[in-house]
């Protein structure tokens, strides 16, 4: 979708208007002739000779069977004009930008032609009166001296089977595309052929040096520039090759060879497992000679890259971030450490690496960044020493563990204000795309199947609609669901309080967590409502805030917004997010403004960091399958900097609450009254307070300054400067891996990831950024539908507090005992911080409940694997989520005034006289039949512990049962 506003469209036609202008009128002398060249096919390319201008004559090697084309270049374009020959015919046969080519034919072997064109025009009528130029014809003739000799053959024999390229085509005599026998002897039946004129005059063409290169095993190096030329030929004319002294340690095919023209560039990928050293020769022929320049690629052991993104620590109030990284070299004896940080509360007073510690520990300092003279390269580096009691080897453990942090000391806060933890990260600087995964089998899905599906794509899955799942099948289900409108989190709200008679019932910020749970449990947009939960924790805002708490209204459609564009695309997200008041009141978008001399104030950064760092790209570079992009320093690779942000801030200047607020009738203690709201709709431009400055965004896409900004100018800057993330190629395999993680999986491999982003890159009609289209690729895919990940310990996520209760009640056909007349049952859950530290819309941070990359200590962890919603779990939460399973299986789910919502448990009563139909009713209903037989055995034998013989022992059995399964470890981690 490509989106231009109307003040950008008039710049662009403009700016074509001038090219036109200036392109129409930039040649004011006749065309001159540069260059000549015989161009002819040999198999599937076609290879040139050069035609001296002036001295010796270039000579025709190859056969004339089907003639001679003549190329030639002028110094401008040319649109006319006419040829003529010394012997046989020429026919012009057209023009192409600055080239004219001429079609020889009726030659004869042994013979000097020369070509006169006249006549050239260029497109103003310049004329160029004649120019000559001559070729000489000798088939045989490879090495252009004039005669055929035995030297012609030899150096075509050498080059029998190999590869027709620029340094050897003269060899391919007969012009089939192979050099063979045949060509040898077509040479052999000319020798004694000569044609007058001697040797065609040649120098060697030349190469610039390359130097020496280190890299690691299986780590490409990055392209390294060198120039070539030549005194008679094109450079695009030029053969290059290049070969290797040890083809074990990096095989000529890892060879790679770009650019064009006379700046060319060479990368090697030595082979996986190999250490080493090999010479890299590359060498450039013109066809008659060659030149070369080596240079040596030592290869090492592999360089190990770590990560830490900057967070405030524990029970600091501030806005700083940041983010390090750690690059260990091979022999683990010293490392390169950067970082970057922004917004401290006030001045930087140290930095340090700590450890070895936990998340959420203090550790010792290993490595003081103050005392230590950065390298040229901006880099500190870490010799890996014992640091008191703590030997070199266990710092070496403890980093390789994610036990070592980088910590920033502010004036502020002396001992700390942001640290973060250092994980392995893998990352590459060359990318390949991976292979298809297998087919999927066939015909209507399984009870398994749907349940899956369903844990995945909704609040949890019922057997109503497992049954309908089954019978329907995926596709028909996504339609149905893509179609169904949304429950509107406003509308129940603003009935509840205008419709009620009891003063507890008043708009007030319970009500949002209310509401949420009532449309969670039972609204009948079950995919729409998911992916608006999984907005929620990707473009976060917060209750915590005490303004943001005091704007129910606002709120409410700030989750409607997001519920509503859970299927549109990417870019009316985008933009919907950015100029809803209640983000802009979280992130100090709404009331920014342009700085104002004399008094000048820069404007508010947040939401120009934020909306990069969480809500579309990311620090750094990434390919599309979601791994690091690597420099040739093996490190990452940011994706904007300190200036980008300031000139988003200036975007993101002028925009406040829209001026007419929205009235609402609602309840309080004192009877109905009025309230007005100004964060309902859309925030709108002041243009007066906009920045009237430059703007360079990302990738150097600039804005031009403006000294009068209008409404209509302004919002183009915004549409422009959204348009600019847009199209960042980070923005697919970064919210696509968000997503797979709030939905599938908390590992997604990166041929999940590559097919998902590729279907927001393309939807397969053009279009960008369809969320329809990714949301069904998400969870049809491969690796969200096989079976045959189950067992493996990456694949699955932890489901977060609200979704596992969430699950547990939809699984159990709920209702609600409390009604509200006229407005009916309200589904009143109270907030959950306390149990859960977890609220909907109360996250403490703008980087969610828990981050996306969080690695928990353990197995898990030393296994690299990331588990962000176990950010969650301390000792209290998971006291208190079980308490909270608890309570609600046995007594419901407690609102103000009493228990309200309830499981209706009458279907797991009638099985529990049998304990093991009990228990795998509830394996299929709540682990979608993945229940260990274990696990199965031990809830089995506990049952049946358990008395059976009146109603009410079948109803505790069944509480018991369901309580066991919902509070295990099993149905916690979502499969």
């Amino acid at each position: 979708m490509t989106r231009r506003s109307a003040t950008s469209s008039q710049l662009f036609l403009l700016g074509l208007a001038l090219l036109f202008c200036s392109a129409s009128s930039a040649y004011s002398a006749p065309p001159q002739l540069v260059s000549a060249v015989s161009r002819m096919p040999q198999g599937a390319a076609s290879f040139d000779i050069q035609l001296p201008l002036s001295g010796g004559t270039g000579i025709e090697c190859r056969g004339l069977a089907n003639g001679l084309t003549i190329v030639l270049t002028f110094d401008q374009p040319v649109t006319g004009g006419t040829a003529d020959v010394t012997l046989g015919s020429a026919t012009v046969d057209g023009f192409l930008d600055n080239t004219m080519t001429v079609r020889l034919a009726g030659l004869a072997d042994a013979q000097t032609i020369t070509l006169t064109v006249a006549n050239v025009i260029n497109d103003t009528g310049d004329t160029l009166p004649s120019a000559a130029v001559s070729v000489r014809t000798l088939l045989g003739d490879v090495n252009a001296t004039g005669s055929v000799t035995g030297s012609d053959v030899n150096i075509a024999k050498a080059q029998v089977g190999a590869t027709v390229d620029g340094s050897n085509f003269r060899c391919d005599v007969t012009a089939n595309g192979s050099i063979s026998g045949a060509d040898t002897a077509v040479i052999k039946s000319h020798i004694g052929a000569s044609v007058a004129g001697g040797k065609t005059a040649n120098t060697p063409p030349t190469i610039g040096n390359i130097p020496d290169q280190n890299t690691a095993a299986d780590t490409a190096t990055l392209p390294v520039g060198f120039a070539i030329g030549d005194a008679e030929s094109a450079v695009d004319t030029l053969g290059l090759s290049a070969t290797s002294s040890d083809q074990t340690i990096i095989p000529n095919a890892a060879i790679a060879i770009g650019g064009s023209g006379a700046s060319r560039t060479v990368s090697v990928t030595p082979a996986a497992g190999q250490t080493g050293n090999a010479i890299i020769t590359i060498r450039v022929s013109d066809g008659l000679a060659s030149t070369i320049d080596t240079f040596v690629v030592s290869v090492g052991s592999p360089t190990k890259l770590y990560l830490a993104t900057l967070r405030p620590e524990a029970g600091i109030a501030s806005s700083g971030s940041g983010s390090s990284s750690l690059l260990l070299s091979g022999d683990e004896t010293w490392a390169a450490v950067r970082f970057s940080y922004a917004n401290l509360s006030t001045a930087k007073t140290g930095v340090e690496i700590r450890g070895p510690a936990d998340a959420g520990q203090q550790g010792d300092i290993l490595f003081n960044l103050n005392t230590t003279t950065p390298e040229a390269d901006g880099s500190y580096k870490w010799v890996i020493t014992d640091v008191g009691p703590v030997t070199a080897a266990q710092i070496v453990e403890a980093i390789k563990a994610g036990r070592t942090y980088l910590n920033i000391d502010s004036t502020k806060y002396a001992a700390g204000e942001i640290r973060g933890q250092y994980t392995f990260a893998t990352g590459s600087q060359t990318f390949t795309p991976p292979p298809p995964p297998p087919a999927l089998p066939g015909g209507p899905p399984t009870p398994q199947d749907a349940n899956r599906f369903l844990t995945q794509a909704t609040f949890g899955p019922a057997t109503d609609e497992v049954t309908n799942l089954v019978n329907i099948g995926f596709d028909a289900w996504l339609e149905q669901q893509f179609n169904t409108p949304t429950t509107s989190m406003y509308n129940y709200v603003y009935q509840r309080c205008t419709q009620s008679s009891n003063t507890l019932d008043e708009l007030s910020g319970a009500r949002i967590t209310e509401t949420w749970w009532r449309i969670a449990l039972t609204g009948q947009d079950q995919l729409r409502q998911r992916v608006a939960f999984a907005y929620s924790e990707i473009f976060v805002v917060s209750k915590v805030e005490d303004a943001i708490d005091a704007q129910t209204a606002g709120l409410c459609t700030y989750h409607d917004m997001l519920a509503d564009d859970a299927f549109v695309n990417f870019r009316k997200l985008l933009e919907d997010v950015t100029l809803h008041p209640i983000m802009g009141q979280y992130l100090n978008m709404r009331g920014n403004k342009k700085p104002v001399s004399p008094a000048f104030t820069a404007p508010n950064e947040n939401y120009g960091r934020e909306v990069l760092q969480l809500f579309s790209i990311g620090l750094n570079a990434l390919h599309p399958d979601g791994s690091l992009q690597l420099d040739a320093n093996g490190l990452p690779i940011p994706t904007y900097d300190q200036s980008e942000i300031q000139a988003f801030a200036h975007v993101f200047t002028g925009w406040d609450v829209d001026t007419t607020p929205v009235v609402i009738p609602t309840l309080t203690a004192l009877g109905m009254v009025n309230v007005s709201s100004s964060y309902n709709k859309p925030m709108t431009v002041r243009s007066g307070n906009h920045s009237n400055d430059a703007k360079v965004l990302l990738n150097g896409f600039t804005i031009p300054a403006n000294a009068s900004q209008t409404t209509i100018s302004s919002n183009a800057e915004l549409s422009l400067a959204l348009d600019n993330i847009f199209f960042h190629p980070n923005v697919g395999p970064f919210i696509c891996r968000r997503l797979i993680q709030r939905l599938v999986t908390s590992n997604p491999s990166p041929a999940y990831l590559y097919r998902v982003a590729k279907v927001f890159a393309d939807d397969g009609t053009g279009t960008r950024g369809n969320m329809r289209a990714v949301i069904k690729a998400i969870l049809t895919d491969y690796e969200a539908r096989t079976t045959d990940l189950l067992g493996n310990a990456g694949y699955g996520k932890v489901r977060e507090p609200l979704m596992r209760t969430a699950a547990i009640i939809r699984a159990f056909h709920p209702s609600s005992t409390i009604n509200s007349p006229p407005f009916g049952n309200i589904w009143k859950i109270n907030a959950t911080d306390a149990a859960f530290a977890q609220t909907v819309y109360r996250s403490p941070t703008v980087f969610n409940f828990f981050e996306p990359d969080y690695i928990a200590n353990g197995d898990g962890g030393l296994a690299g694997l990331y588990a962000p919603e176990m950010q969650l779990i301390t000792e209290t939460t998971a006291i208190g989520a079980a308490n909270f399973i608890y309570t609600g299986i046995y007594n419901g789910w407690a609102g103000p005034s009493g228990n309200d919502v309830r499981l209706n448990l009458t279907t797991e009563q009638n099985l529990a006289v049998n304990a093991t139909a009990l228990v795998d009713s509830l394996n299929q209903l709540l682990m979608a039949g993945q229940m260990p037989t274990v696990m199965r055995d031990r809830i089995v034998t506990y049952i049946n512990t358990l008395p059976s013989s009146t109603t009410a022992n079948k109803l505790a059995r069944a509480q018991a049962a369901v309580h066991l399964v919902a509070s295990s470890a099993q149905f916690t981690t979502q499969r």
